[in-house]
């Protein structure tokens, strides 16, 4: 075992994993989502005008819906929110080990995650947040290593997944 973290997860600790999440993915995800509605908005106003002499209601339904989706695509806030943790009322310590070959809980045969699966990890002054995806991830808590220590676990975890940490001023 190369490094060992001990974080409990309270409300302090999903705050911060919330606001993180504000930061980062959240905002890579609601581009996205922008991007998608604003192509089925073109989509279906090109559609309305290709079909100018076809039945009425459908070039009329064509470009309804086509303008309909481009003021959601410019308008909407798009704002994902984090799922209700169910740590928020039952706060746990959650124990996380990294080992040469991936991390997981410090028990003898527990799954271990590859690092690969990681897509972004991002820093404060405070907290070290991975993300696999837009809704999972998990929250590290500096003071929380008992085996090595924080900045050793960057380095470690930079030269492991080679990804471009983040690092926020909150």
């Amino acid at each position: 075992m190369k490094f060992l973290n001990e974080t409990l997860y309270n409300r302090s600790a999903l705050d911060a994993l919330v606001r993180i999440g504000g930061y980062t993915i959240k905002q890579q995800t609601n581009r996205r989502n922008r991007l998608l509605i604003l192509a089925a908005a073109l989509i279906g106003i090109a559609l309305g005008y290709v079909q100018q002499f076809g039945p009425p209601l459908f070039v009329a339904l064509c470009r309804a819906c086509g303008f309909s989706f481009l003021l959601v695509a410019l308008f909407f806030p798009f704002v994902q929110r984090f799922p209700n943790f169910y740590y928020a009322k039952n706060p746990e310590t959650r124990r996380i080990a990294f080992f040469e070959g991936g991390f997981g809980p410090p028990v003898e045969g527990a799954v271990r995650f590859p690092y690969s699966d990681l897509r972004e990890v991002v820093t404060t002054r405070d907290w070290i947040a991975l993300f696999w995806d837009e809704k999972h991830g998990f929250i590290l808590d500096r003071a929380g290593f008992y085996e090595g220590r924080a900045e050793e676990f960057l380095a470690f975890l930079q030269e492991k997944t080679a990804l471009r940490f983040t690092d926020l001023p909150i």
